[in-house]
C-alpha cells in the first residue's frame, strides 16, 4: 500500500522531474547524432546559437479531421524550458485533448509537458515544452533532432481517439551540432537488447536518497524497466522507477526512495543496494526479461 501512494505521489510531480545525473567515471561515449567536427571555431559557434534555433513549419498529423502542424521552436519559451510551437485544429465533432508521447530529442528521452483541450470544430496553438533540466542533465546543449507520437483521447469521456505514428522533426542545427552519450559508470546489466548503467548517487530530490541509472534501448520495440524486490542492507524499501525508453533510444533515470524508510531503518550512509530489474514490452506489457538480483555498488 505504501509503495502504491508513493508511486502515485511520484507521479504528480513527473512533468517537474528531469534525467538525474552524477560524475562520470570513464569517458563519454563517441556515438554522435552528426558528423564529428574538429573545428573548434564550429563547436564554439554551435553553443552560442542555441537561441537561433528554427524548424521549417510541417504538418505532422493529420487524421479524423485533426490537424496537428508544428509551426516553430522557441528556446526561450517559458521558464521551464525550450517550447515546440504546435497548431491543433478539431474538425470533427467532438471536444478533444492532445497530449505528446514517446518524445526523444537527440536520441535520449527527455521530459515534457503539454495538454491541449480542443472543442468541437476549434482550433488552438499551444506548445510542447521540454523540461529545461531534463535537457541538462542529458547533455543536450542545442536541440538537433526531435522525434515524438500524439495521444489523442475524448476530452468529456476519456475515450482514447487514436494514438499517433512517430514524427520526426530535425531543426536547423542538425548538421552542425555533434551529441554525445555519456555511457560511463559501472555496467550492472547487458545483453542483446538492453544496457543499464549505474552513475552513482544523484542529489537528493523532494522524497529522499537517488541513484542514477542510464538506459539503452538496442530494441525497435519501446520498452519500459521497473526495479523488483529492492533492498538496501538487507532491509527492503520501496522505491520509484518505471521509465518508459523508446526503440533505440536512452534515457537517464533515477530509482528513488523514501526518506521515512531511510530514516526507520538506520540506512542513511548506505554505499549498496540489492534489486531485480523487470522490463517488459511498453505497448504490449509482454515480459521481455526478469534479471536476477544485482548489487548497485555506490
Amino acid at each position: 500500500m505504501k509503495k502504491k501512494l508513493f508511486l502515485c505521489l511520484m507521479a504528480t510531480t513527473l512533468i517537474l522531474s528531469g534525467c538525474s545525473g552524477s560524475e562520470n567515471t570513464s569517458e563519454p561515449s563517441e556515438e554522435t547524432v552528426s558528423e564529428e567536427t574538429e573545428n573548434p571555431e564550429s563547436e564554439t559557434k554551435t553553443e552560442e546559437s542555441i537561441t537561433d534555433i528554427t524548424i521549417e513549419e510541417q504538418l505532422l498529423l493529420e487524421q479524423d479531421g485533426i490537424r496537428v502542424t508544428a509551426t516553430g521552436i522557441d528556446t526561450e519559451g517559458s521558464f521551464m524550458g525550450s517550447e515546440l510551437k504546435l497548431l491543433i485544429e478539431n474538425e470533427s465533432d467532438k471536444n478533444i485533448t492532445v497530449q505528446a508521447r514517446n518524445v526523444s530529442v537527440n536520441e535520449y528521452m527527455v521530459d515534457t509537458s503539454m495538454s491541449a483541450d480542443v472543442a468541437s470544430q476549434k482550433k488552438i496553438n499551444d506548445a510542447l515544452t521540454f523540461s529545461e533540466s531534463s535537457l541538462e542533465e542529458c547533455g543536450i546543449s542545442n536541440i538537433a533532432n526531435i522525434e515524438l507520437s500524439f495521444h489523442i483521447f475524448d476530452s468529456e469521456t476519456w475515450d482514447t481517439i487514436f494514438d499517433s505514428e512517430i514524427y520526426h522533426i530535425t531543426t536547423s542545427c542538425a548538421n552542425s551540432y555533434t551529441q554525445s552519450y555519456d555511457d560511463s559508470g559501472d555496467l550492472i546489466y547487458e545483453d542483446d537488447s538492453v544496457k543499464i548503467i549505474s552513475k552513482g548517487k544523484a542529489e537528493d530530490s523532494l522524497w529522499g536518497p537517488e541513484v542514477t541509472i542510464y538506459i539503452e534501448n538496442k530494441l525497435e520495440e519501446n520498452i519500459t524497466v521497473q526495479t523488483r524486490d529492492t533492498s538496501i542492507d538487507g532491509f527492503m524499501v520501496d522505491d520509484s522507477f518505471s521509465p518508459e525508453i523508446a526503440g533505440k533510444k536512452r534515457a537517464i533515470s533515477t530509482i528513488t526512495f523514501m526518506d521515512s524508510d531511510i530514516e526507520e531503518n538506520g540506512l542513511s550512509d548506505f554505499n549498496s543496494i540489492e534489486t531485480s530489474f523487470h522490463i517488459y514490452y511498453t505497448d504490449s506489457a509482454d515480459t521481455l526479461i526478469d534479471t536476477e538480483p544485482i548489487t548497485i555498488n555506490l
